[in-house]
């Protein structure tokens, strides 16, 4: 399995969305939101076999960086290698545009 980095100003953005999340609903939904993107995140990690291919985003494959979707809404930019999966982005699909 490859080791997770995430970036500070990545948890920065995670906690900021979560924390928007927790006032519009419930305190409880914020915490589920960082969990259940970690758990998102740390399968991608598991999956030693597969190769991730650029992303579509001009801006985001000219820094060599792979994408997921998460939720189809959220876009998260990173790259790997057989080590580690370090996670340098996490942006609102809507901006990339």
């Amino acid at each position: 399995m490859r080791k997770l980095i995430i970036k500070p100003h990545v948890e920065a953005s995670v906690f900021k969305v979560a924390t928007w999340i927790a006032s519009q609903y419930f305190a409880e939904t914020g915490l589920k939101f960082i969990d259940d993107l970690e758990q998102f995140l740390l399968k991608h990690c598991a999956l030693n076999s597969l190769q991730y291919p650029l992303c579509k985003s001009t801006r985001l494959a000219k820094r060599k960086f792979s994408c997921l979707i998460y939720k189809r809404k959220w876009v998260i930019a990173f790259r790997y290698s057989k080590t580690t999966f370090t996670v340098y982005e996490f942006i609102w699909g809507a901006k990339l545009k």
